[in-house]
Parts: C-alpha cells; sequence; structure tokens
C-alpha cells in the first residue's frame, strides 16, 4: 500500500519520472530483517507543486503540510490523504519515514533509528525522495 501511494505521487505530482530502490537487510542493532523502501522522483519538489494552491513559506512546511496535514496541490474533495496513510501504515508498522524536498527533511523517527526529525537549510536538492524502513515484526520464515 505505501510503495503504492508514493509511486502514484510520482505520477501525479512531480510532472516527471521516478525511481524505486527497496532492500531487505539484517539490522544488527535490532537483531531483526527490515526492508528498505526508496521511491524519489526527478520532479518539482514538495514547495512547488503545493505552492500552485497554497501560500507556502518553506520547504519544511510544504512537506509538513502534505505529510502531516493531508494537503493536496489538487482542490478535489477527498484529495491529499495519501501520504498520511502512509505516515499511519509506517506508525503502525513501528517503521521510520524520512522525506527530503528541496532544502528540508521531514522524518518521522522510531525510538529503536536514528535520525532528526526536522532538518532545515540543507543545500537545495530538487527532487523529492521518500524512504520507508519498516522492521520485521514476526519472525522470519525464510532467513
Amino acid at each position: 500500500m505505501a510503495l503504492s501511494e508514493v509511486c502514484q505521487n510520482i505520477i501525479e505530482h512531480s510532472e516527471n519520472k521516478g525511481f524505486v530502490g527497496i532492500q531487505k537487510y539484517h539490522f544488527q542493532n535490532m537483531g531483526k530483517n527490515v526492508v528498505k523502501i526508496a521511491v524519489m522522483d526527478i520532479g518539482r519538489g514538495f514547495r512547488k507543486s503545493l505552492s500552485e494552491r497554497f501560500a507556502i513559506r518553506n520547504d519544511f512546511d510544504a512537506i509538513d503540510k502534505a505529510l502531516l496535514h493531508g494537503t493536496s496541490r489538487y482542490a478535489d474533495e477527498g484529495r491529499g490523504h495519501g501520504l498520511a496513510a502512509v505516515r499511519r501504515f509506517v506508525n503502525q508498522w513501528n517503521g521510520k519515514l524520512s522525506i527530503r524536498s528541496g532544502t528540508a527533511k521531514l522524518s518521522i523517527v522510531p525510538d529503536w533509528a536514528r535520525g532528526k526529525e526536522k532538518e532545515t537549510n540543507l543545500t537545495p536538492f530538487p527532487e523529492a525522495p521518500i524512504n520507508i524502513l519498516l522492521p520485521e515484526i514476526y519472525p522470519a520464515f525464510f532467513s
């Protein structure tokens, strides 16, 4: 579900191409397997996309509006809930979620992971990589 949603966002919002990478590895700090899903478009970024409809002050506010407040660049009713659903899914699985766009990065960081929740004044990066890190919940049957 999460992969499908973030891939759909590439088509609808970036107006360009995107890339997906998925990797499974053993996270030694937890003694568990994790899956990392990385999705990146080569589009316009969150701020440019949302500023068509909203007065956005900076890149961090744009990511915040999309991820935490369900904002979409489209005015259609029912839009803008995709990233919020991804956030709920990642939280349910006690995973990590991070989005980088422009000069900012916003992350949802569980207790077991490292990283900053808010980063601003980063080197400008027009693309929008989204990273999801999901830990193994049940023992692996096919290790």
